[in-house]
């Protein structure tokens, strides 16, 4: 589960709080105004900042992202996250059909997709339409994604596995949730 603890308090770009520049830029210097420094740089809103955006996507890009497990093969970072998800099948068309585990949750997320669990095995390959409950950023976020992988888990009766998100605005749905731009 997400806590306060595990968000920064602030940049960590900031090179010291006398110099007072970004080392988030690639051939020059970026001197962020004071008010900038106050707004963005100091505070856990420095993910809103348009200088970590920018070096974000550019770092997506040119790998300066951490590589991580499974030897870089994952795109994006994933984080730990609990939230509640309600899990459809879906036809080929991937409208919902019938309801399938109304108490699943996240395990971990990124913007291209998550770990779930659920009180059903998912199948591999499977169209999965799923909402997420009240305490998503966007409450009631729904979408479909693809089961790429399915396993059981270490609980009785209950099952892992990792979704693919099939639509471009999930990704940036999640990917805000997370504070990454996509």
């Amino acid at each position: 589960m997400n806590t306060a603890g595990d968000q920064p308090k602030k940049c960590s770009y900031l090179c010291t709080d006398e110099e007072q520049a970004c080392s988030l830029t690639k051939g020059g210097i970026y001197l962020p105004l004071k008010e900038h420094i106050e707004m963005f740089c100091k505070t856990p809103h420095f993910l809103e900042c348009h200088q970590y955006v920018r070096g974000s996507k550019l770092g997506a890009k040119t790998g300066l992202e951490e590589t991580f497990r499974d030897n870089g093969r994952r795109q994006f970072r994933r984080i730990p996250d609990l939230l509640s998800l309600t899990l459809a099948n879906c036809d080929e068309t991937g409208r919902p059909c019938q309801l399938i585990d109304g108490n699943a949750c996240t395990v971990d997320l990124s913007p291209g997709g998550m770990r779930l669990e659920s009180h059903h095995r998912l199948s591999l390959n499977e169209l999965i339409a799923f909402t997420f409950g009240p305490h998503f950023s966007t409450p009631n976020l729904t979408g479909v994604g693809q089961i790429m992988w399915s396993t059981v888990a270490n609980e009785p009766d209950t099952f892992l596995a990792g979704l693919a998100f099939l639509d471009a605005t999930t990704k940036q749905a999640i990917g805000h949730h997370m504070g990454v731009p996509v």
